[in-house]
C-alpha cells in the first residue's frame, strides 16, 4: 500500500466529522443513492473508526459527503461506469480521493487500486483492475471511475473515499453485479416409453442450459401449467455446475407418475435468468413423452370393401385397440386360428375371397404387461353367381318349322337378372327362350346374360348355338372377271353342309374354289366367254339337292332367257350395265346374300332385258330368286322389269 502524502502542519492530517443524525434526503435520487456519513466511515477499517469515533464524540463535525449508485449491472465483457459525486465542491488542492474494492460482506478486506491527491496521481499494480481502469474528473463536483472488459472477478463492492483537510473524510460503496444470457435450454426425453403402472415416478425428460450468470432456474410445464415437487407424484432433481470460466449451467430432471391421459400432453422446461434491470424468461422446445397402457377396448370391423363383399374381392378386417404398445393380435375364422394369412398394422387381408370364406372373424388381443386378454367378432357374408348352365347343350340341332325351347340358370346367393341376346341385340329378358316354327334365319349363336342387380360386379353368360338342318338353297350370280372371261359365284345355305358341283351341258364337272362363310358356303369358278355357256351349280346334303343352272349367251346373241328345273321354279334374272355390275357385283352380292324373292313352283318365268351392248339371258331353278339392278342396287320383281 502507497503511503498518503502528509499534510501541513504539526501532525498527521486528522478529519473531523459531522454529527450523525441529519438526514440527506436531497442527496439521495431515484437512483438509490446512498451518502455516506461519518459512521460509514467504519468501513475503512477497525482502526480508523475508532479514531473517527473519538473525534465524533470529541465535538468534530466534517461537512463533506459522497453520492454513490447502490449498484452497477453490466454485462459480462462490457465496460462498467461508476460515478462518485461530492455534496459540495472541494479544494482540489486539499484533497486526496482514494478508490478501494473489496469482497461484498462487512469482514472482507479492502484493496486500494487508485490514488490522487493535487500533486500526483496513480494506479495500484498489484490488482486485478490494474490495466484495465480509468478515472474522469467531473471537476469540483466528483469523478468517476471506468472498468473496460468486465469479468466476473469484477463483481466486487468499489469504495470511493475522498480525504479533504477543511471538510473531513466521506466515502461511497458500489457494488457491481456482472450478468451473462445463458445459451438456449436443450430438452431430451426418455426414448423408452413409460409405463402407467409403474407405481414410483419415473423419469420424464432432462432440461439443460449452460453458461448463464448469475444462475439461471428452470421451471417444469406440462401443457401450459407448471409441474412442483409432490410426494409420490412429481420430483424435480436440479444440479449445477460451475464452468471453469465461473459461469454456471444447470440441468434437471422431471419425474413423473404418468397417466394415460399424458400420452398428448406437451412438456417443456422454462428458464428465467437475469439481466441488468430485468428478468427474462425462455422455453425450450415442447415434447411428447411415450405412454404404455393396456388396452381397454378392442374393435374389429371390415374396412374394404365398404359395402357387400362378393368372390374374388380382397377384404380388409382391421382388429383396433386402444393399448400402447400394440399388444398381441391373433385372428380366428369361426373359431379357427388364422395362422398363414396376412396380417399388417393389426389389418388382416383376405384377397381373391370365395364363398367358404364366409362366417365368424374373431380379434383376439392380450396385453404382455397387464395380461389381460379382450376380443371382439363380426360376421362376413361373400356373394357368389356361379357359372350359367344354358339348356339344351350347344350346339343343338332342330328342323325346319320345329318348335323349341332354351333355359339359362345361374345359382346365386342374390336375386339375378337375364337377358337373351343375339348378334349383339337384345332379345328378350327372362331365363326361357322359346322358339316357334324354326327357320333358317333363326339359326345362330344366342347368349344369355346373368346379373345381380343388387351387387355390381358380379355377372356371368351362357351361349347355345343353334344349327337348323334341311335341305341346301342355292343362290347364284355372275360377274365379269376380265375381257373375254366370267366369274359364276353359287351360294349355298344348308345344314349340314352339302356337297357342291359346277357342271357342263355336257356333264363335264368343273374345279371351284369354295369358301366358308359361317353355315353358308360360296362356290366360286372362272371360265372363258368364246361363246354362249350354260352351267349348272349343284348342291346336296342327306335332306335334299337343289341345283341351278345359268345361262350367258355371247355378246351378238340375243335369245329369251328360259330356264329348266325338274321340280319346276324358274326365275329369270336380267343385269344391266355389266361393265359396272362387274366392279360392284361381289360387294351387291355379300350385301344381298341374306335377301330372297321367292319363286313359283307352279310353272317358269321368263325375264328379257335388252341393251345397246349385249343381251343376257339367265335360266335359274331355285327356290328363290333375285335380280340385282348393276347400277342402282335396287331390287326389282319380274313385273318390275
Amino acid at each position: 500500500m502507497v503511503d498518503m502524502p502528509a499534510a501541513s502542519g504539526d501532525g498527521p492530517l486528522l478529519l473531523s466529522l459531522l454529527e450523525f443524525g441529519d438526514a440527506f434526503a436531497g442527496m439521495l435520487g431515484a437512483r438509490g443513492q446512498v451518502v455516506a456519513r461519518g459512521a460509514d466511515i467504519g468501513r475503512a477499517g477497525e482502526e480508523d473508526r475508532k479514531r473517527l469515533v473519538g473525534e465524533r464524540e470529541a465535538g468534530g463535525i466534517g461537512q463533506l459527503q459522497v453520492s454513490m449508485e447502490d449498484q452497477v449491472n453490466v454485462f459480462l465483457g462490457h465496460f462498467a461506469e461508476i460515478p462518485c459525486m461530492f455534496s459540495k465542491p472541494v479544494d482540489p488542492h486539499s484533497v486526496i480521493i482514494q478508490w478501494f474494492s473489496k469482497a461484498p460482506g462487512d469482514s472482507s478486506p479492502k484493496q486500494r487500486i487508485f490514488y490522487k491527491d493535487h500533486t500526483t496521481s496513480f494506479t495500484e499494480k498489484d490488482t486485478i483492475q490494474a490495466d484495465r481502469i480509468s478515472m474522469f474528473d467531473l471537476g469540483s463536483g466528483g469523478m468517476a471511475l471506468t472498468i473496460k472488459n468486465v469479468g466476473l472477478q469484477d463483481e466486487l463492492d468499489f469504495i470511493c473515499q475522498v480525504d479533504s483537510m477543511s471538510d473531513g473524510r466521506a466515502e461511497g460503496i458500489t457494488r457491481i453485479s456482472v450478468f451473462h444470457k445463458p445459451e438456449f435450454p436443450t430438452i431430451k426425453s426418455e426414448t423408452t416409453g413409460i409405463h402407467i403402472i409403474n407405481e414410483e415416478p419415473s423419469k420424464i425428460a432432462t432440461c439443460e442450459v449452460k453458461n448463464g450468470y448469475p444462475t439461471p432456474n428452470i421451471t417444469w410445464y406440462r401443457n401450459g401449467i407448471p409441474l412442483q415437487d409432490s410426494p409420490g407424484e412429481v420430483s424435480v432433481d436440479i444440479r449445477q455446475t460451475k464452468e471453469s470460466s465461473g459461469l454456471v449451467s444447470v440441468d434437471s430432471t422431471l419425474k413423473l407418475k404418468v397417466m394415460k391421459e399424458d400420452k398428448d400432453a406437451m412438456f417443456y422446461c422454462e428458464v428465467s435468468y437475469s439481466t441488468p434491470g430485468e428478468t427474462r424468461m425462455v422455453e425450450s422446445p415442447h415434447i411428447k413423452i411415450t405412454v404404455h397402457y393396456p388396452a381397454t377396448f378392442v374393435e374389429v370391423l371390415k374396412e374394404s370393401p365398404k359395402g357387400q363383399v362378393k368372390e374374388g374381392d380382397t377384404v380388409y378386417i382391421r382388429c383396433n385397440h386402444d393399448g400402447n404398445p400394440a399388444p398381441e393380435i391373433t385372428f380366428y375364422h369361426n373359431n379357427e386360428e388364422l395362422t398363414n394369412t396376412l396380417v399388417v398394422d393389426n389389418r388382416l387381408e383376405l384377397h381373391n375371397v370365395t364363398r367358404s370364406q364366409s362366417g365368424t372373424y374373431k380379434c383376439t388381443i392380450f396385453d404382455l404387461t397387464s395380461y389381460d386378454e379382450n376380443e371382439d367378432e363380426m360376421e362376413i357374408y361373400v356373394n357368389f353367381l356361379d357359372p350359367a348352365v344354358v339348356l339344351p347343350i350347344s350346339p343343338h340341332i332342330v328342323s325346319e318349322g320345329e318348335n323349341m325351347k332354351a333355359t339359362c340358370n345361374a345359382l346365386s346367393s342374390l336375386s339375378t337378372h337375364t337377358v337373351w341376346m343375339k348378334d349383339g341385340e337384345q332379345l328378350l329378358e327372362g331365363h326361357v327362350l322359346n322358339l316357334s316354327n324354326i327357320s333358317r334365319d333363326d339359326a345362330g349363336e344366342y347368349i344369355c346374360l346373368v346379373t345381380t342387380p343388387s351387387l355390381d360386379g358380379l355377372e356371368t353368360q351362357g351361349s347355345l348355338s343353334i344349327n337348323v338342318q334341311g335341305p341346301p338353297k342355292i343362290t347364284v350370280s355372275w360377274q365379269n372377271y376380265a375381257k373375254d372371261y366370267v366369274t359364276l359365284n353359287c351360294l349355298v345355305q344348308s345344314y349340314p353342309k352339302s356337297v357342291m358341283t359346277w357342271i357342263l351341258p355336257n356333264g363335264q364337272k368343273l374345279q371351284s374354289n369354295e369358301t366358308e362363310m359361317g353355315d353358308d358356303t360360296v362356290s366360286m369358278v372362272t371360265l372363258r366367254r368364246d361363246a354362249s355357256l350354260s352351267v349348272s351349280c349343284q348342291a346336296e346334303n342327306e335332306f335334299g339337292i337343289d341345283n341351278a343352272t345359268l345361262t350367258i349367251e355371247s355378246e351378238t346373241t340375243s335369245a329369251d332367257p328360259t330356264t329348266e328345273r325338274g321340280s319346276g321354279v324358274i326365275v329369270a334374272v336380267l343385269i344391266v350395265c355389266v361393265l359396272l355390275l362387274a366392279i360392284l357385283g361381289s360387294v351387291l352380292y355379300f350385301l344381298y346374300k341374306k335377301g330372297k324373292m321367292p319363286c313359283g313352283r307352279s310353272g317358269k318365268q321368263d325375264l328379257t332385258k335388252k341393251s345397246n351392248k349385249d343381251a343376257i339371258v339367265m335360266e335359274m331353278n331355285c327356290e328363290e330368286a333375285v335380280l340385282l339392278q348393276g347400277v342402282n342396287g335396287d331390287k326389282k320383281t319380274p313385273n318390275n322389269q
